[in-house]
Order: C-alpha cells, then structure tokens, then sequence
C-alpha cells in the first residue's frame, strides 16, 4: 500500500503541490482527476520516487520511499508513464519481458507465462511475433501496460505491498480498450492484493472504475473519497471551472455520471 502525508513539491520556482495527503490500500484502486496543470502527474511521479518531495512522506508498504532504492523501488511498484517511449528495433515480447528485469532470478518459463497473462489482460496476444516500432500509439501503449503488468506480477506473493502507478493509461485507446484496460487493473486490484492509482481526465470513466477519487485543483485537494460522495456539481465546478450535472448511471446503479454543460 501507499501512504502519502502532508505533500508538497516544487518544480522548480514552481509549487506543484501543497500538503496533498492519501491512502492507497491493497486491493484498492484509486483515480486522481483534475483539470491540467492539477499537479497530477507530478503527484505520481513523488509517489513513485521519480520526484522529490519538497516536504511531508511517502510510506510504500510500511517503509519510506526515501530507504529504498532504485532496485528495491522497482521490486515494490511498476510506473506506467504519461508518455512512455522507446526508439529500439524490439519484438512486443521483448518489450514486455522488459518487466522482469527487476527479478533476474525468474526462470525462462515463468517470464514466458508471464508475458503471456499481461498480452492476455491487454488484448495483445496477437501483437506476438510483431515489431514494437510497427504498432499504431494506441497498440503500443496496450504492449507498455502489459509490461509493467508483468513487473507487479513478477513480485508475488500477493499482499505483499506492490503498486501499479498508471499515469495517463486510456489516453490514446479507443473507447473498447479503455474500458477493458481499466477493467483489467480493477480486477488485478481485487485478485492480486494490488494497490492500483490510476491519474485520469475522463471523470465517467474514473466513476466507473476506481474505488475513491481524489480531486486536485492547482495542487491542493478538493474532495477525496468514494465516487458517488466527491462528484459533485460544486465539486466539479471548483476543479474544471466549467458547469457539470451529476445523474445516477443508467446501466451501474450507486455509480455517479457526469455531464458537463
């Protein structure tokens, strides 16, 4: 799990964030919305160790982020990037298998089946045997979670303090393979004791599939908690500045939708 107190980061002359607090239990899945410039991204990246924290903590699994280093941060949490890139000539299985470099002592068998259940959770068994660099920016992102699918999974048993930190992750899927993506990291959530935060800009697609919200305006926090409890027209209004209605989902009832005027 992660906890984060009391956080604040610079960019620079910059404040990014100012004393955003949080709790991401295993099995949970927590989305952060919020309009650009929010401080999302940068959120992830000071609870993924990728950014420092100009003051407060981060505990992952009960330990601070500041003991861990790069190879134990990797054993304990899997960082899908806003904009994940790679130039090398690679196979998709290359690049999946690139998960599993953090547990050198995996045998050659179960990186195998590995790949195979993050291609499987991805809908991308078909890319095996294809190039990296000939996927279309959306088949690309779909081969990149299965990657860091692989890294979380690769660091079983399960409850054992793992994260997944997805930045971004339905930005260039195509409505389909939105929902499945994000259906695939509640369900790991739920099976595998993972604790998943996930930064999104689609707010029906946050209230649909994450546990609790967390809602930040210019770096602080608006509302935090279940869906139905912080999406609300007040609510939404101070974040995007834009007037929103909120009406009970038709197809998933207790689930919010928003409609944005």
């Amino acid at each position: 799990m992660i906890t984060a107190r009391h956080l604040g980061c610079r960019r620079g002359q910059r404040t990014v964030l100012t004393d955003v607090s949080l709790e991401l239990a295993a099995g949970e899945v927590l989305g952060v919305l919020g309009a650009n410039g929010a401080g999302k991204s940068s959120l992830l990246g000071v609870l993924a160790g990728d950014l420092a924290a100009s003051h407060g903590e981060v505990l992952i699994a009960g330990r601070p982020l500041a003991e861990l280093d790069s190879a134990a941060l990797a054993r304990h949490r899997a960082v899908l990037p806003q904009s994940p890139t790679l130039s090398f000539d690679l196979s998709v299985t290359e690049v999946v298998s690139m998960g599993t470099y953090p547990y050198p002592e995996l045998a050659p068998s179960d990186v195998d089946a590995l790949v195979e259940r993050a291609l499987l959770l991805a809908d991308g068994l078909h890319f095996v045997g294809r190039r990296y660099l000939q996927l279309s920016g959306g088949e690309q992102q779909r081969v990149q979670f299965a990657r860091v699918v692989v890294q979380v999974l690769a660091g079983k048993p399960a409850g054992s303090g793992h994260c997944l930190l997805l930045d971004e992750p339905t930005a260039s899927l195509d409505p389909r393979h939105q929902q499945s993506l994000l259906a695939a990291a509640h369900d790991l959530a739920r099976q595998e004791q993972l604790a998943v935060l996930c930064v999104l800009h689609d707010v029906n697609l946050a209230a649909r599939w994450c546990d609790r919200l967390l809602l930040l305006a210019s770096g602080e926090t608006v509302a935090y908690g279940a869906p139905a409890e912080v999406l609300t027209p007040d609510t939404l209004q101070q974040v995007y500045q834009i007037p929103a209605a909120v009406v009970p989902h038709p197809h998933d009832a207790g689930r919010p939708l928003v409609l944005f005027d």
